[in-house]
C-alpha cells in the first residue's frame, strides 16, 4: 500500500486508487477461473475425435469423403460437392437397407454405418 501512495500522488486519484487495487486480486481470481473453464471446454471437445455423425444438412471434407465413398458403393450418382442434401441421406438409406445396419437411424451416417461403408470401400 505505500508503494501505491506515491504511484497516485495528483491528490483525489489517490483515494479511488487503493479503493481499485483490492478490486484487482478478484480480476486475478476471474481470470484463473477462465483459465479453469478453458479445460473444461477443452474435455468435452476431446471425446469427438471419434467418429463424426454426419446427417442432412451437414457439410465439409467429412460429407465429401462420404459421398465419394458411396459412388465407389454405386449408390450415389452424384454430384460430389460436400453437402448432405437429400440425394446422399437417399444413398446412406440405400447402403444402409443392402448391408442390414440398422444401428444408426435411417440417413444417417453414425458409427455403423461408418465403419460398414469405410470397410467396404478405399479412402478417396
Amino acid at each position: 500500500a505505500p508503494y501505491r501512495a506515491p504511484q497516485a500522488p495528483p491528490g483525489p486519484s489517490g483515494t479511488p486508487s487503493p479503493s481499485h487495487a483490492p478490486s484487482s486480486p478478484p480480476g486475478t481470481a476471474t481470470a484463473s477461473g477462465s483459465i479453469t473453464s478453458a479445460p473444461e471446454s477443452r474435455t468435452p471437445s476431446s471425446p469427438p475425435d471419434g467418429p463424426i455423425v454426419l446427417r442432412e444438412g451437414a457439410s465439409g471434407p467429412e460429407v465429401l469423403e462420404l459421398q465419394r465413398r458411396l459412388e465407389q458403393m454405386a449408390v450415389y450418382p452424384g454430384p460430389e460437392d460436400g453437402r448432405f442434401d437429400r440425394a446422399v441421406r437417399e444413398a446412406v438409406i440405400a447402403f444402409q437397407r443392402t448391408f442390414g445396419l440398422w444401428e444408426d437411424p435411417a440417413g444417417v451416417y453414425g458409427v455403423q454405418t461408418r465403419r460398414s461403408l469405410e470397410a467396404r470401400t478405399v479412402e478417396p
